[in-house]
């Protein structure tokens, strides 16, 4: 695989988690429809689809967050660590936080 699938990947995964996650937040606090419940399985529910989706691509680090702590504990592949640093920049596009 390439840089560039494994970076599209991870913004694709990463932009699935927002708008999703998002947009259930957005429908609960409208009509209070889902409750907290359906916030994380919304939640949930995407973070399971988009790791078999592109986990086999990327590695699945779609949270910048686990992508620093795989590297704190040294648990990526040497080959990857060179990658860590494109993915922490490929995800903070679509997220908010």
């Amino acid at each position: 695989m390439n840089d560039r699938s494994k970076y599209l990947a991870e913004a694709i995964a990463t932009f699935a988690l927002v708008f999703i996650g998002g947009g259930a937040v957005l429908m609960n606090s409208i009509d209070g429809s889902l409750g907290l419940a359906g916030v994380a399985l919304a939640h949930g529910m995407v973070l399971m689809i988009m790791i078999y989706a592109t986990g086999h691509i990327s590695g699945a680090h779609i949270n910048p967050a686990v992508t620093i702590g795989m590297l704190s504990l040294k648990i990526s592949n040497p080959g990857q660590r060179s990658d860590i640093s494109y993915h922490n920049l490929a995800e903070p596009v679509w997220q908010d936080y």
